[in-house]
């Protein structure tokens, strides 16, 4: 941007100094600076208004693309809570049947050490 400037306004400076030393009238001049004027303002106002129609279509874009982003987001929070909750029920599930399992162990155990004990109290 910082370029365009410079070669615009050099352009400018030249264009300036062609007319002043050009051979022509004082009036000729003003006319032709006049136009020149004109000229670039009405280039400057079209340029303006395609700055506003990019600035706009790309506002949108943006727009739509966060709000792109923000469903996705949602959605993957909505699967994660419910991946999160199926893995509580399994664990909570696996918790019990370990439980249930240690149980059955303990009482196995238990008998098994009885046997045992009532075997070797025959066995004196």
């Amino acid at each position: 941007m910082k370029k365009l400037l410079g070669m615009a306004a050099a352009a400018a400076a030249g264009y300036v100094a062609g007319v002043l030393f050009a051979p022509k009238s004082g009036e000729e001049t003003r006319k032709d600076l006049k136009a020149k004027k004109d000229e670039l303002v009405d280039k400057a106002a079209v340029k303006k208004e395609q700055a506003k129609e990019v600035y706009e279509e790309s506002s949108e874009t943006v727009k739509k693309g966060a709000a792109d982003i923000s469903d996705e987001a949602s959605d993957f929070s909505k699967k994660a809570s419910t991946s999160a909750s199926r893995i509580g029920k399994e664990a909570k599930s696996i918790g019990t049947q370990a439980k249930r399992s240690l149980g059955r162990a303990a009482d196995t155990a238990t008998k098994t050490g009885k046997d045992v004990g009532e075997s070797v109290n025959k066995l004196r």
